[in-house]
């Protein structure tokens, strides 16, 4: 589609800024992931003063946002068999955050990130990870309920690879709810401009 419809009328710094140079893949997430990212990006880039830059999932793989240039094999995201790197899911403002589930591929994915969060340093990597709880309107699901399981799930990983005391990874790895940040159509709260969200730090009865 992109290359039948969209590319003839690009010119050629507009077609570098859509895909940033690189070749362009269709892939197989349901529409609504990307959409709520995209969103979420515009939003962010357009609204927080404190983002310089939002980068697309072509551009957020570790390898790039880590300046290391090789993918993480340590984590679990290395090279699949179609030769390209596994991203570990969801977009990057400064942070990288997408819309989240629950289930046992979700608490995997936490772990990974913060497995990965605790071998490599901020001051290295400047990386943190905000996961949007992002619930379906054409379903009723109680937020509050999604948010507190995807709470649980941060704190339970980051206390399996808790990092060091002055880079602790639960420090590092947020739990925002989209409708916090968005409360009504046309509404944004001002804790959106900010990025406000939880962190599994704190007492461990009161995190």
């Amino acid at each position: 589609m992109f290359q039948q419809k969209v590319r003839p009328h690009l010119t050629y710094p507009e077609m570098v800024s859509v895909t940033g140079g690189y070749p362009w893949e269709s892939g197989s997430q349901f529409d609504r992931l990307n959409l709520l990212a995209v969103e979420l990006g515009l939003r962010t880039a357009e609204w927080c003063p404190g983002v310089g830059t939002v980068l697309g999932e072509k551009l957020s793989g570790f390898d790039l946002l880590s300046h290391t240039g090789a993918a993480d094999h340590s984590v679990g995201w290395d090279t699949g068999s179609s030769g390209r790197h596994r991203r570990p899911g969801g977009r990057a403002p400064h942070r990288r955050g997408g819309p989240a589930s629950t289930g046992a591929s979700f608490e995997a994915k936490v772990e990974r990130w913060a497995k990965l969060l605790a071998k490599h340093r901020l001051a290295d990597s400047g990386i943190v990870v905000v996961f949007v709880v992002a619930p379906r309107p054409d379903k009723h699901v109680q937020v509050k309920e999604v948010a507190v399981a995807v709470r649980k799930a941060v704190a339970k990983a980051t206390r399996a690879y808790p990092g060091v005391n002055f880079d602790r990874t639960a420090d590092r790895m947020f739990v925002a709810e989209r409708t916090s940040w968005f409360p009504e159509p046309r509404h944004v709260d001002r804790s959106f401009l900010t990025l406000a969200a939880y962190k599994p730090s704190g007492p461990a009865d009161q995190l």
